[in-house]
């Protein structure tokens, strides 16, 4: 009996230890206490709970769940919570065991059209009920959050926030949706010329994790819920097909819409990490991770099951409109982990119907690029796919393309596709193979360590070129680095590009012009497609049939000729036209130029526009490089040898409009290193902008009669370079001509005489005093920099805290202040504020952000961890480096850091610009002075931007 008693009364004190709140239940929610709900029980609703303004919800340990009610009584989709427009909810868990949580079971639970930022906590959702028997309940399917763009929200150009820093979204069914407005044509946008990627704004990071059988999903649906722009900077996203397992064998991210997908850190992992079939992706960071090997499945429509691996690309079949762009580079890893036998695919990119007429898709391209520059990491196999459907007829091929260049792929990489697969300057720590129709390159210091083979014993038709057996017995000159096609023909080369292609040289040789069908004016080549001719260091000589013009002084034709509009770049290239004295009838063959870009008479609309990078042009019959009426950009050239001279600008009968010509870099042999004309004398004119480079020769601009004054419509201005004659005219402010070195620069050495002390600036600011501020040499430097200005033209008040506007003109000051196109989305930020150019332009970069609502706050301080963020931001809209990481638990205040901007305090405080104060704390919630935020600005600009 003694023993009985005790175990009763064990009993009773353990039941006494367990809170009252964890039995009790109630039906409805607190209200709110200054915007503020804390849960202190469970609670079960019964229909859904509508947020209308700001709101806080703490779970505070306890649990909100929906009844079955809130099903059936639901009109069509059942939500536990529902965010209107320009509403915002914020979820927490403040309780230290960390167990509260919204539970949702065959409903969503949350339905989020305002903004929603998730710090803690957990989501989850089942769906019992979505599958009875053989019979599928779509509205039964459990969502943790679904995102949508509303007609109201799209009419009032309200954006749709969601931010996920911390907490867990789980369902064994969609962990989150993604429902934009629709490109043009379709959805809300029915009557819209772009799609609005930037009224969907959803981003991930921190400690959150997402775990679902499709972790984070759009819809294609034709392009009607297309939009939207994704940010994954942090967190873990598991594709699971059993949220109760530990394998991640589903899809962690779906994206059949059109949008923005930016990932730049964080890790994705899945049996298909990543299914892409529309929009663009950009991955600059972060672990992508496949988990099994491919077991020969097809894509598949209307899912995201099928083809295996890390990244998977491709159409399938209907319905997926928009080109799609996959680019992977910073310190991206892509990794395939299966232990299993057979292929471990990290990459996969399909072709299937591709070349669909009816599907659209012969209009689309399919382009996946890695670029392992600074540092991305291919782990696993690389594959290239058109349909494994051998029951279907598909048409397959198309404009899609496979790049990999300066990366380690530790792997095989196969091409058993339609199109082609170029791998350049990369080491492939494996076999490369052809297996079908579609090409391989290998080019430039790319080394393979396995086997390389086409296949062309059982029947391959495709190629592999590997541009390390070129030797000069071979006939071919050039290969399409987009297609891998090679070409024993230049003109064949560039004539069968398509817009955006790439043709490399791949060995020096000889070009005639043709016997045939060939005009004055024109080329041995002619480009009119939006391409870059890669001379890849090569020469090109030209040769036979550059006939003479009637009166035997130059020839006919060029050897390149640019026109009809094209947008071509031209680089490391050298054209040697072979002309060694004056022309004349006895001249066999003289080629005009070697480089003439050219626009037609009523197409100033559609000019044709060239830029020059590395190329040599020498011993032409006329100038080395011409432009009529076009754009020509030269960032390094050099000529010589050219009879008339180096560069000439001009129009004509056939060119009757004005060009542009922008020069920062070359080497200009000739007596007339550069000779502008206006011979039209109408339309926009010449307008010519010099800042460096250096001319042997003259830099002129074409008389009038008077011998004396420029001829009408030219504008030459000169802010830099070394010139054999006189270009003061030109100069541009203060600059001078130094005529002792040829150089242009500041008055303090006019005439190459001895320099002369430079006056004293006047020092603006009489609250930053040398010798007695701290801060003096910063705000020198952001002032005269150009980064920050004084408050007023006295001071620059070093002590004001530092508000979101002004943070946000910083950036933009730091950009050089660039052209604004569109109108702020915020509606705290009109036309008339201050700071609008800097605030639209830092939003639509994603340095800033607003604060949900529609506002940005423009008013309020910046916070230092706020500031850290926009630093951190800034720093990856400008690509730079991003891995420095400082240890913060060095510092007593750390835990205070927000989840969202541990990322950004870390690296900040690695590079120096954020470091702690002088009793040890980091002070994440402490505010920035302006003092502060010059000696920031100076440290990034001269350590960080530099």
């Amino acid at each position: 009996m003694k023993k009985l008693m005790s175990v009763l009364l064990a009993l009773v004190l353990v039941l006494a230890m367990v809170p009252v709140a964890a039995s009790a239940e109630s039906t409805e929610l607190p209200t709110p206490v200054d915007g503020v709900i804390t849960l202190t029980e469970n609670v079960e609703l019964s229909s859904s709970y509508e947020v209308t303004g700001s709101l806080t919800l703490d779970l505070n340990g306890f649990t909100i769940s929906n009844s079955g009610d809130l099903v059936s009584n639901a009109d069509a989709l059942a939500y536990l919570f529902r965010i209107d427009e320009g509403a915002s909810l914020t979820l927490r868990d403040s309780s230290s065991g960390g167990v509260g949580s919204l539970s949702v079971d065959n409903a969503r639970g949350i339905l989020n059209n305002g903004t929603f930022i998730m710090e803690s906590g957990k989501i989850e959702a089942t769906s019992t009920q979505a599958v009875v028997g053989e019979t599928t309940d779509n509205s039964k399917w459990g969502y943790c959050v679904v995102n949508a763009v509303t007609k109201d929200s799209f009419a009032n150009n309200k954006e749709v926030v969601c931010e996920i820093r911390g907490g867990t979204l789980e369902s064994d069914a969609y962990g989150m949706y993604i429902q934009g407005a629709g490109v043009p044509g379709t959805g809300l946008n029915a009557s819209g010329t772009e799609t609005r990627n930037d009224l969907m704004l959803v981003t991930i990071s921190g400690d959150a994790e997402i775990t679902a059988s499709m972790a984070i999903g759009t819809n294609a649906s034709s392009g009607q819920f297309a939009g939207f722009t994704l940010d994954i900077e942090g967190g873990t996203i598991h594709g699971r097909d059993n949220v109760n397992s530990e394998t991640d064998d589903g899809c962690a991210l779906y994206l059949p819409a059109v949008g923005i997908s930016n990932i730049s850190g964080g890790t994705i992992s899945g049996g298909q990490a990543i299914r892409i079939c529309a929009g663009e992706l950009n991955i600059t960071g972060g672990q992508i991770i496949g988990t099994t090997v491919g077991d020969d499945s097809d894509l598949i429509a209307g899912g995201s099951g099928g083809t295996q691996g890390a990244i998977v690309v491709g159409k399938a079949s209907s319905g997926y409109v928009g080109n799609v762009n996959v680019h992977i580079s910073g310190d991206a890893v892509v990794t395939n982990t299966a232990e299993d036998e057979g292929t471990k695919p990290a990459i996969v990119v399909s072709d299937k119907n591709m070349s669909d007429n009816s599907m659209g898709y012969d209009d689309l391209a399919i382009t996946v690029t890695v670029d392992g520059t600074e540092g991305a990491e291919i782990s696993g196999d690389v594959v290239k796919v058109s349909n494994l459907t051998t029951s279907t007829t598909t048409q397959d091929g198309g404009n899609t393309s496979l790049t990999i260049s300066n990366t380690t792929v530790s792997g095989n990489v196969t091409n058993q596709s339609k199109t082609g697969l170029t791998i350049r300057d990369t080491t492939i720590n494996g076999n490369v193979s052809n297996t079908s129709e579609g090409s391989t390159a290998i080019l430039g210091d790319s080394t393979v360590s396995g086997n390389i083979d086409d296949s062309s014993d059982a029947g391959a038709t495709g190629t592999i070129f590997n541009e390390k057996d070129q030797n000069d017995e071979s006939e071919i000159v050039a290969i399409n680095e987009t297609t891998a096609v090679t070409y024993t023909d230049l003109a064949a080369a560039i004539s069968a590009a398509n817009d955006g292609d790439t043709i490399r040289l791949v060995k020096d040789f000889t070009l005639d012009a043709p016997e045939t069908g060939i005009s004055s004016g024109q080329g041995a080549v002619n480009i009119t497609k939006d391409i870059t001719l890669d001379g890849n260091g090569k020469t090109i000589t030209a040769g036979e049939h550059y006939v003479l013009n009637s009166g035997d002084t130059r020839g006919e034709y060029h050897v390149i000729n640019v026109m009809d509009g094209a947008n071509v770049i031209i680089r490391d290239l050298t054209i040697d036209g072979g002309v060694t004295g004056e022309v004349s009838s006895t001249t066999g063959s003289a080629p005009r130029s070697g480089i003439n870009v050219f626009t037609a008479n009523g197409s100033e609309n559609n000019r044709t526009t060239v830029t020059l990078e590395n190329v040599e042009v020498k011993n032409c019959s006329t100038y080395g490089v011409t432009s009529l009426g076009s754009n020509l950009t030269v960032n390094g050239l050099t000529t010589s040898g050219n009879l008339w001279g180096g560069i000439n600008l001009d129009n004509s009968t056939s060119s009757a409009i004005g060009g542009t010509f922008t020069m920062t870099d070359g080497d200009i042999g000739e007596e007339k290193s550069l000779y502008i004309e206006n011979s039209k004398g109408n339309g926009d004119g010449q307008s010519a902008s010099i800042s460096g480079g250096t001319f042997a020769g003259s830099v002129s601009v074409a008389k009038q009669q008077d011998g004396t004054t420029d001829v009408n419509g030219v504008d030459l201005s000169i802010s830099g370079g070394t010139y054999e004659n006189n270009i003061s005219d030109y100069l541009v402010g203060n600059l001078v001509w130094n005529p002792v070195t040829g150089e242009v620069g500041t008055p303090s050495t006019p005439g190459g005489g001895t320099p002369s002390e430079p006056e004293e600036p006047t020092w603006p600011f009489t609250d930053v005093t040398e010798g007695d501020d701290w801060f003096y040499d910063a705000v020198a430097y952001v002032y005269e920099n150009g980064i920050m200005a004084g408050t007023g033209e006295t001071t620059f008040e070093p002590g004001m805290l530092l508000d979101r506007a002004m943070a946000a003109q910083l950036f933009y000051n730091l950009e050089g202040k660039p052209t604004v196109t569109g109108d702020s989305t915020f509606t705290d930020v009109t036309s008339g504020h201050w700071a609008v150019d800097a605030i639209t332009w830092a939003a639509q970069n994603s340095v800033v952000a607003g604060i949900g609502g529609g506002l940005y706050d423009p008013d309020s301080n910046v916070t230092r961890e706020q500031f850290a963020v926009m630093l951190y931001k800034y720093a990856r809209f400008k690509g730079y480096d991003l891995t420095a990481a400082g240890d913060l638990t060095q510092f007593p205040d750390a835990a205070s850091i927000s989840s969202w901007a541990e990322t950004a305090m870390s690296w900040a405080n690695g590079k120096s610009l954020i470091n702690g104060h002088e009793n040890g704390t980091i002070d994440p919630k402490g505010s920035t002075i302006r003092a502060q935020a010059a000696s920031i600005m100076a440290n990034f600009y001269q350590n960080v931007a530099k």
